[in-house]
C-alpha cells in the first residue's frame, strides 16, 4: 500500500516545483515580462520592423542612452540585430557597463520566434 501512494506523490512534487533550472533560465522564457528586449539595429532598420516591445538602442550609442537600459544589471537582456553581429558588440559594451545576464538572439526574426512575439511595423 505505500508504493502505490509514493508514486503518485512524486508525480505532485513535481507538478508544483514546475520547470526544471535549464528551462527556466532559457532566453524565451514565458517570464518574458521581465526580460528587456533590446534592438540594436540603426533606427531605419527598427521603423521597417522590429519585434513587440523591444527597445531600440543601435549598438555605437548604448553607453551613452545607459539611462535607458533597465536599473538591475542582473536582469535578463535579451539583445538582437540583423545577423547577431551588432549584438555581439551591444553584449561587450553592457558587460563593461555591469550587465551579467546577456543573450544574443541574433536576428530579428529569431528574437520574434524565441520570446514568441509578432514582428511589427
Amino acid at each position: 500500500m505505500k508504493k502505490l501512494l509514493i508514486f503518485p506523490t512524486l508525480i505532485s512534487i513535481l507538478l508544483i516545483t514546475g520547470c526544471c533550472k535549464k528551462s527556466c533560465n532559457a532566453p524565451g522564457t514565458t517570464a518574458s515580462a521581465k526580460v528587456f528586449l533590446l534592438d540594436v539595429r540603426s533606427v531605419e532598420e527598427y521603423s521597417a520592423g522590429r519585434v513587440e516591445g523591444s527597445v531600440n538602442i543601435p549598438h555605437t550609442k548604448i553607453a551613452a542612452s545607459a539611462d535607458r537600459l533597465p536599473a538591475d544589471r542582473n536582469q535578463q537582456i535579451n539583445i538582437y540585430c540583423r545577423s547577431g553581429r551588432r549584438a555581439g558588440i551591444a553584449i561587450e559594451t553592457l558587460q563593461k557597463l555591469g550587465y551579467k545576464n546577456l543573450h544574443n538572439l541574433e536576428s530579428l526574426e529569431n528574437a520574434a520566434k524565441v520570446m514568441q512575439k509578432k514582428i511589427v511595423k
